[in-house]
């Protein structure tokens, strides 16, 4: 019987892990925290369809209706309204779901709690197991869902095209915190604020289960006390609701990078975290996670017998591009965009009319609401911003960066090559790396 490892459980690998012993793998889950620590205690969103596409009857009481949130210019003023595909959209208990997913294991699968796994085993140019800090472990296919600071991949080989490093802005330090709830005369409303208070991102909602307000605070650098309740101060200016009572805290780091160029190697995959499959505008990847977990088990199904080589596992890469990759090198280009702007102009274009809901859907590649674009109100507000060169070059440099990275994106070799694969891979990186420069000087050469 062949042997499968998964590292770390992540959403992407738990769910992979049920369906690959089921077709008769010795699937093995090793986690180097406790049982009870795993998971967030907090919701995200996920599209209608995700749970149905892939199979899963999740618990009703891990799933909520989405909260549909407003963005805010870092002022507090402005609004855009996110799109919510066909009002069907969920938001759902990470905390719930991985006990779900673990749930669904216990009669298939080995799962091994506080073992951390330190080493991959490679031999001859392949993974072969991996060493814990209990002993070590032979396979012959390691699923590395070790998240965002995966020791496992980074150590792989240059000729694995898998260690790519983390670089500054690739994520983000957050705070999830839930606080008292406070009476008010009108139910309070989702919203988020982009750069409030010196940080890049925060929010407030409701939050259902402890029947308080769910904070949420990220930023690039490490957040002060100072910061925060400098930031704290501004969402409670804005949200009568937010009482001053602590409920519930966490500190995690959010990917927000693009996704990786190549997500397998000869006897290893990744997915998840590790691998950076995350949207860059929010950073939620259960969806992505779970249908790429999906596309690999399908990948291996096919394979039957064969080895679990770069060559076989590449379709995984293809999958996963042709779902998700390409469009997430888009967003992660307008990202840039967003970021180069300053705070001014951002309230400028917040209150100018120029993004709508369809607009907004564009951007993001969501089909179902491209259909509201608001025509004239788009050209009311272009017009407005048109004397700006500053906004129009970084919105033209933006939007042909983007649409490049798309295309740049879907050229990956169809066939694996690994000379071709290198090349292509070197490409991508270097377009990718280079779109925040290139976009923050057309910004500042534009206010000259």
């Amino acid at each position: 019987m062949r042997k499968i490892i998964v590292i770390g459980a992540g959403i992407g690998g738990l769910y992979a892990a049920k369906p690959l012993s089921e077709m008769g793998y010795n699937v093995t889950v090793i986690e180097a925290r406790r049982r009870e620590d795993l998971g967030y205690p907090w919701y995200d969103s996920v599209e209608p369809t995700t749970f149905t596409d892939v199979g899963l009857d999740v618990p009703e009481d891990a799933v909520i209706p989405k909260q549909v949130l407003n963005y805010y210019a870092p002022s507090g003023e402005g609004k855009i309204k996110q799109p919510d595909r066909a009002g069907k959209s969920l938001d759902v208990h990470r905390e719930k779901l991985i006990r779900f997913l673990l749930s669904r294991l216990e009669p298939h699968c080995a799962l091994r709690f506080e073992e951390r796994v330190k080493e991959l085993v490679i031999e001859k140019g392949a993974v072969k197991g991996v060493v814990t800090d209990k002993e070590t472990l032979d396979a012959d296919l390691v699923i590395d869902s070790s998240g965002l600071f995966s020791p496992c991949r980074t150590a792989t080989p240059d000729d694995f095209l898998l260690n790519d490093p983390l670089h500054e802005n690739d994520y983000i330090v957050a705070y999830r915190e839930v606080y008292s709830r406070e009476s008010t005369d009108k139910e309070p409303r989702p919203n988020v604020y982009l750069y409030p208070a010196g940080l890049m991102l925060a929010w407030c909602k409701t939050e259902p289960d402890m029947g308080g307000m769910d904070v949420f605070l990220g930023s690039y650098e490490e957040i002060t006390s100072e910061g925060k309740a400098k930031a704290l101060d501004f969402l409670r200016a804005h949200n009568p609701a937010l009482g001053g009572e602590l409920l519930s805290t966490r500190k995690e780091c959010v990917p927000l990078r693009y996704p990786l160029g190549v997500l397998a190697a000869d006897g290893y995959a990744v997915i998840g975290n590790a691998a950076f499959m995350t949207q860059p505008f929010c950073g939620s990847g259960i969806e992505v996670s779970l249908k790429a977990a999906m596309d690999l088990v399908s990948v291996i199904r096919e394979l039957k017998d064969a080895p679990f080589t770069a060559e076989y596992l590449w379709k995984y890469t293809l999958l996963f591009v042709k779902r998700f990759g390409a469009y997430y090198a888009a967003q992660y280009v307008f990202r840039q965009a967003i970021e180069a702007l300053s705070p001014e102009d951002l309230d400028f274009i917040f209150t100018s009319g120029l993004f709508d809901k369809g607009v907004v859907a564009l951007a993001t590649f969501d089909k179902a609401h491209i259909k509201d674009i608001d025509v004239r109100g788009f050209f009311r507000g272009f017009l407005s911003t048109w004397h700006r060169k500053d906004i129009v070059t970084t919105v033209r440099e933006a939007f042909n960066r983007a649409v490049r990275a798309y295309l740049l994106t879907r050229t990956l070799p169809v066939k694996y090559d690994k000379t071709k694969v290198a090349t292509w891979k070197g490409q991508y990186d270097a377009f990718m790396r280079a779109a925040a420069g290139e976009i923050r000087r057309a910004y500042l050469d534009a206010k000259k």
